[in-house]
């Protein structure tokens, strides 16, 4: 019953804990690393361009000309991005693995955000999200 805690830490150590695992070469880590990649799932996001939006609404009535053909809201003010992905692997070579990140969106999930051209500081935290963080990593898949 003494060894039963040492057996369990052996047996973890070696077959690891969660996604990912020990390959015998680059090429099927790799492969696996984008195969759980795959099943990750996308996102679609739409950013809106603040200070287009708000010099938009800024705008006096009498300067907005309305024309059926111009489409509401005007171009530009809305980018769309679609089929993101959620996951994405990264070769580490210094520890022979590649690294799975995960952003920490909902699968299939649609964010609309803002964001400015015009200023680096006004940015919706929903539009900046990062894969290469390290609380974003989810899975190993060493060589």
């Amino acid at each position: 019953m003494k060894g039963l805690p040492a057996l369990f830490l052996l047996a973890l150590s070696i077959l690891g804990c969660g996604p990912g695992g020990n390959y015998l070469s680059m090429v099927e880590a790799k492969a696996a690393c984008r195969d759980w990649k795959d099943q990750g799932g996308t996102y679609d996001k739409v950013v809106r361009d603040e200070y287009f939006y708000n010099s938009y609404l800024n705008k006096p009535s009498s300067e907005v000309q309305i024309n059926l053909e111009e489409p509401i809201p005007p171009q530009g003010m809305y980018e769309e991005f679609r089929d993101i992905p959620r996951r994405v692997c990264q070769l580490e070579q210094e520890t022979k693995q590649y690294i799975g990140y995960e952003k920490p969106v909902p699968r299939n999930e649609f964010i609309i955000c803002r964001a400015s051209t015009y200023s680096t500081t006004d940015v919706d935290e929903r539009c900046e999200l990062h894969y290469y963080d390290s609380d974003n990593i989810k899975a190993h898949f060493r060589y």
